[in-house]
């Protein structure tokens, strides 16, 4: 039984730039939670390394990827997943 106060859907958005080995780890971390209500919604930052390919590893319907193919930065990658 879930004894959770949150009840919905949490949506946590990663805004990411050319940092695949640090992203697979936080993926890991955010897939781990006790808590399954959630949608991961990774921004991909005008990345050039193989953060794709990372992506392409999890095979799970909560993750959402989002592509810029100019670099926001990170707030406003973040913005962008919001």
């Amino acid at each position: 039984m879930d004894n959770s106060p949150i009840s919905g859907l949490v949506s946590v958005v990663v805004p990411t730039h050319n940092r695949s080995k640090m992203l697979r780890k936080a993926i890991k971390s955010i897939l781990a939670q006790d808590y399954d209500k959630i949608e991961l919604i990774i921004v991909q930052d005008a990345c050039t390394d193989d953060t794709s390919a990372v992506l392409m590893e999890f095979k799970d319907s909560r993750i959402k990827s989002m592509v810029s193919d100019i670099n926001l930065g990170g707030a406003n990658a973040r913005n962008l997943g919001i």
